[in-house]
């Protein structure tokens, strides 16, 4: 991400981590703090999971979040 971020001179909230069915978003929001990305909030996703949204949206500000996926 660093690299991307150096080459292009984006700003890094115009990108987005989305949370996937595989494997809890806890293992991606350090990439998100450490770079300061947004997140794609795919509810669907959270769903397949068995979570609920609002533990995510409580646990994470919904600030951060620059996308969302009903």
């Amino acid at each position: 991400m660093s690299e991307i971020l150096k080459e292009t001179g984006l700003s890094p909230d115009v990108f987005a981590l989305e949370n996937l069915e595989v494997f809890p978003f806890d293992y991606l929001y350090p990439i998100v703090e450490e770079f300061g990305i947004s997140i794609c909030f795919d509810m669907g996703h959270w769903g397949l999971n068995g979570f609920m949204p609002e533990e995510f949206i409580k646990k994470i500000y919904i600030n951060r979040i620059g996308e969302m996926h009903i």
